[in-house]
Parts: structure tokens; sequence; C-alpha cells
């Protein structure tokens, strides 16, 4: 948070000065790097327009500027307008690397962002694929409500493995594969939590999968889970000495899909249960 508030405050003190011309080129490089590493992604990109800017249309006067130096003589300003424009074009190709890495980041974030925004439908959709694996009463199905459920569930599936760079069955296989210990875990880095949701998901689908099967259970998931746990608390180093270490991935394990899996078991137990006990029970609460 701190880091986040000195940005925007170096931000809007540069905004403040309102830069232009030749000092473009002077300031702009001493807060560049810094918004570059910075989450203020539209602030960075309007430097970089506003520096971009400037380039052009120094390039398109500096030829005219030598000459004119040159024609009255004054060699040592043309030789200077040289200089600077040969400085000009090479930082240029910087700024174009710099702005190439603001893209790429705008990119990941975005994408991070779609990736994100298909959890609550997908934790949603399977507690109801779960629950009506378990469910006694088969008519409780009406209008094939749950076979729809499914179908969905599978689509966001499917979307969701896109996101982690593989097609559907590929992930499929390179989740059980992981499970059954065929492949070590470190195959998920950096995306273990993405692959643990998606895992966690993939399992209640499967239970109602409208017997369409694959090789995932309950057994599997508890192991691959233990597996991401286990490996991260032999790793885990204090938060507040060592930021951004395995102890935060560790607490996200557990604040997602631990407790998606937690979930979806209680949505089985008590559906498991006859409708009247979960009556009683709701009037043992209100008592």
């Amino acid at each position: 948070m701190k880091q986040e508030a000195g940005d925007y405050y170096v931000g809007s003190w540069y905004k403040s000065l309102d830069v232009k011309n030749i000092l473009l080129e002077i300031v702009s490089h001493h807060i560049l790097p810094q918004m570059l590493t910075s989450p203020l992604l539209v602030d960075t990109s309007d430097l970089l327009k506003g520096y971009s800017r400037f380039m052009d249309e120094h390039f398109k006067e500096s030829a005219d500027l030598t000459f004119l130096a040159y024609r009255h003589r004054n060699y040592s300003k043309a030789i200077e307008f040289v200089q600077f424009n040969e400085r000009l074009q090479c930082l240029s190709r910087i700024e174009e690397a710099e702005r190439n890495g603001v893209k790429e980041t705008e990119s990941k974030v975005t994408r991070t962002i779609k990736k994100r925004s298909l959890l609550p439908r997908m934790i949603h959709l399977s507690i109801q694929c779960a629950s009506s694996s378990v469910k006694v009463n088969s008519s409780s199905d009406i209008n094939g409500f749950h076979s729809k459920a499914s179908s969905e569930l599978k689509s966001l599936l499917e979307s969701y493995a896109k996101f982690l760079q593989l097609p559907f069955h590929d992930a499929v296989e390179l989740v059980t594969s992981v499970a059954s210990g065929q492949k070590p875990l470190e195959v998920f880095s950096p995306n273990l939590i993405d692959w643990m949701n998606f895992a966690v998901c993939l399992n209640a689908w499967n239970l109602n999968s409208n017997g369409i099967t694959i090789p995932m259970n309950w057994e599997l998931l508890c192991s691959l889970l233990q597996q991401s746990v286990s490996s991260k608390i032999k790793t885990a180093k204090p938060l507040v000495s060592f930021p951004g270490t395995n102890l935060s991935i560790l607490v996200q394990l557990v604040t997602e899909p631990l407790r998606w899996h937690g979930l979806i078991i209680q949505s089985c137990v008590r559906s498991a249960l006859p409708s009247g006990t979960i009556m009683t029970e709701k009037k043992t609460n209100q008592n």
C-alpha cells in the first residue's frame, strides 16, 4: 500500500509540473522507471504517449533546424542538433521497448481479471453439480436444471483452461497426473492457485457429468490439495521479513481452493440428509 501511495503522489506531482517540449526528454527519464513498476498503467501510458509525441515532432523539425544552423554558419549549433538527434534516436528505441513492456503488463492484467471473473459462477455451479450428485430423490432434477448447470460448468472450465494456456483435456490430464504423483507439483508454477481452483471445480463437475467420466475423484483432489499446502508450509518464511513469499501463497490456498472445497463438501452433506432432517436443523438453529 505504501508503494502504491508513493507511486500515486509521484504521478500527481509530475502531472502538476505540466512538463512540455525539451523538458520532457530531461524529466521523464527520472520518473519513468518508477512508473513502469507501478500499478498506475493509465498514467504510465499517458507519460509514454506525451514523450512519443515530443519525439515525433522533434524528428520532423530536426533536419530543418540543422540545415538552418549550417546555413548561418553556426557550425557548433549544427553539431549539437546532430548529436541531440542521435541521442533521441537511441532513447526512442529504449522508449519503444518500455512501451511494449507496458502493453504486455496491461495484457496480463486484463487476462487475470477475465480469468478471475469466471470463478464466482464456477463455484456456484460446482456446488449445484456436487450436491445434485448425492441427492436421493432424482425428481429434484426439474426440467434438466442440473444437466444445464453441468454443461455450463464444463464450458467455464474450458474457458478457464485456456487462460492457463492449455486445452481442456490437456489441463485435465495435467491435474490428474500431478494428483496421482506422475508429475511434480512444480509444473503448476507460477499459477498454483489457479490450478487448484480449476481442480476443485473439475472434481465437482465430474461428480455430475452425465456419463462423461475423467480420472478425477475426491481422493485425488484431497491428495493434490495436501501436496500444495505441504509444499508451501515447508518453504514458508515470515511475511513481514519476506513479503510476496510462499506464506502469502499458503494463505491464498486456504482462502480460495480449500474454502471452495469445504463449501462443496458442506453442500453434499446437506443434500444427503433427508429433507425432514434439514427442516429440523433449521428450527433448532432458529430456537
